[in-house]
C-alpha cells in the first residue's frame, strides 16, 4: 500500500498556494478559497514568507514594501489633455475591472484631465469593470448610440482598447471619432489612422524592480521606496481627430 505524501510544510516551503493560518486570518477567509481580489494573494504571500520583495506595477498594501511602477494616472491626465486639446468636450471613459489598482489611477486620471479644463462629468460616458474585449465592443456600441454621442474615445487597457476599435469599425466611425488608448496594441501603427496611445516602459519597469530587489538582498535597510516610471503619449493620428 503507497501512502501519500506529506505536504512539504516549514520556512523554505514553495507551496504558496497552502496559506497558514494566520495569513488566511489577514485576508479574512477560510483556508483553501482563492482571493476575490487579483492584488490579495501577493499580500498572503509576503505574509508566509516574510522575504524580500517588490511590487511591479501594483501598490502594496498591509506590508511595507518597495513598488516600481508606471504613472498611470499622468499617463491617463496627458491622453485626455491631448484630447480636450484637440477641441473635443464629450470624452467617453472604457475602462478595466475597478478592483485593480491600476485602473483606479486611470479611471482617477481621466477625471482629473476634465476638471482641470472645466468639463463637467458625464456618467454615461463612463463604462467600467469591461475585462474582455467583446464586453468593451458592446459598451463602446452603447455610448456611440446615446442621443449626444462621445466625440472621442480614452480606452484605459489594451483588450478594452481591441473591443472599442471593433465597435468604431463596425460604425464606420473610425475616421470620424478620436481615439487614444493606454498601452500599445499590436500592429495598432499599421491601422488607418493609426492608433494614438499612451505607452509603458516595460524594459524600464523590470530594470528598476530588479535594481532594487538586488538592493535589498544586499542589506538596504532604508525605508521604502515608490519608484515612479513616467509613460510616453505616441502621436499616431486617431486621438488628434478634431470634433465632428
Amino acid at each position: 500500500m503507497v501512502r501519500p505524501r506529506k505536504r512539504k510544510t516549514g520556512k523554505n516551503s514553495q507551496d504558496i498556494f497552502a496559506p497558514t493560518r494566520s495569513a488566511t486570518r489577514v485576508q479574512g477567509r477560510r483556508p483553501g478559497r482563492p482571493p476575490i481580489h487579483e492584488e490579495a494573494w501577493t499580500k498572503v504571500t509576503v505574509v508566509l514568507f516574510n522575504r524580500q520583495i517588490v511590487f511591479l506595477d501594483r501598490n502594496p498594501s498591509l506590508v511595507a514594501a518597495d513598488t516600481v511602477r508606471s504613472d498611470h494616472r499622468g499617463g491617463a491626465v496627458g491622453a485626455v489633455a491631448h484630447l480636450i486639446d484637440r477641441g473635443h468636450r464629450r470624452i467617453a471613459y472604457l475602462g478595466d475591472r475597478t478592483v485593480i489598482s491600476t485602473a483606479r489611477d486611470r479611471h482617477a486620471g481621466y477625471l482629473e484631465a476634465l476638471r482641470a479644463a472645466g468639463i463637467g462629468v458625464s456618467d454615461e460616458l463612463i463604462r467600467q469593470d469591461l475585462s474582455t474585449s467583446e464586453q468593451a465592443a458592446y459598451e463602446t456600441q452603447a455610448v456611440l448610440e446615446l442621443p449626444e454621442p462621445p466625440t472621442a474615445l480614452f480606452t484605459s487597457q489594451n483588450l478594452v482598447t481591441i473591443g472599442a476599435l471593433r465597435a468604431l469599425r463596425a460604425a464606420g466611425l473610425r475616421s470620424r471619432i478620436a481615439h487614444v488608448g493606454f498601452d500599445d496594441v499590436l500592429l495598432g501603427d499599421l491601422l488607418e489612422p493609426s492608433l494614438t496611445v499612451v505607452a509603458q516602459d516595460p524594459r524600464e519597469l523590470g530594470h528598476l524592480a530588479a535594481m532594487r530587489l538586488f538592493a535589498r538582498i544586499d542589506g538596504d535597510r532604508s525605508p521604502a521606496q515608490a519608484v515612479v516610471v513616467p509613460t510616453r503619449l505616441i502621436v499616431r493620428g486617431s486621438g488628434e481627430l478634431p470634433p465632428t
